[in-house]
């Protein structure tokens, strides 16, 4: 099992996070049209019992930012051709909606996945959590 823990402290302005061999988050900055993915190092759950887990963190994104965490269902969804819906989509799907909310903005990531597949069989589960920073 994988699994990507954020804690977004607005006390301290900092993001801090634990990655267990899940995909990293995305950042994405409006302001310069950019994306990034924060991850860094730790393998997936029940691997090894003595593995310790290193926190991550850095400065709290500023207003504006959106935040998305997913599965690599949510990615890796394939058409019928076998095309995989791919990062990219996500991307733009972001870029696209980012002055809307959070929820819209989740929302705009599944139907583009949705019209991507079609009628191609899902294969994984795609779970998505969409952050937008407000202040």
């Amino acid at each position: 099992m994988t699994l990507f823990f954020l804690v977004i402290d607005t006390a301290r302005e900092e993001l801090a996070w634990v990655r267990a061999g899940h995909d990293p988050a995305i950042v994405f900055d409006p302001d310069n049209d950019s994306f990034e993915e924060i991850g860094g190092s730790g393998m997936a759950l029940g691997v090894d019992e003595k593995y310790i887990y290193g926190e991550q963190s850095r400065a709290r994104p500023s207003k504006g930012r959106v935040i998305v965490l997913g599965t690599n269902g949510v990615w890796e969804a394939s058409d019928l051709q076998g095309n995989r819906f791919g990062k990219k989509s996500v991307y733009d799907a972001v870029r696209m909606h980012h002055h809307r909310s959070a929820s819209e903005i989740l929302d705009s990531i599944f139907c583009a996945q949705t019209a991507f597949q079609g009628e191609a069989k899902k294969e994984d589960d795609a779970t998505l959590v969409v952050i937008k920073i407000k202040k």
